[in-house]
């Protein structure tokens, strides 16, 4: 079978929650659209996630993870703050390791 090919995400700020107009992941190099996120106002201080299950950005999907697992994404959001109308966040990979062992003192 083919493996599942989806993404996900959440951007936690409190300051952004129902302020964010716009979302979209771009390349870092050129500012190339990869995907638009669809604006899903969070709750508590989550400001916005989804999903997308399977994967339609504007790339194949192995380019996009390719990209991503190289750190050269940019998380574009266009805001209704006046301080902060558009912002670029370099995205950064995160490695889960489930909790294999105790640590006792």
């Amino acid at each position: 079978a083919a493996p599942r090919r989806t993404l996900s995400w959440f951007l936690e700020s409190e300051s952004f929650r129902a302020r964010v107009e716009s979302a979209a992941l771009v390349t870092r190099s050129t500012g190339e659209l990869l995907m638009r996120l669809p604006i899903s106002p969070g709750f508590g201080d989550i400001a916005l996630h989804g999903s997308a299950e399977p994967y339609a950005g504007e790339v194949p999907f192995d380019r996009f993870f390719d990209l991503a697992r190289s750190e050269r994404i940019s998380l574009v959001l266009e805001t209704t703050l006046p301080d902060v109308l558009r912002l670029d966040l370099p995205f950064t990979l995160y490695r889960y390791k489930p909790w294999s062992q105790p640590f006792c003192s």
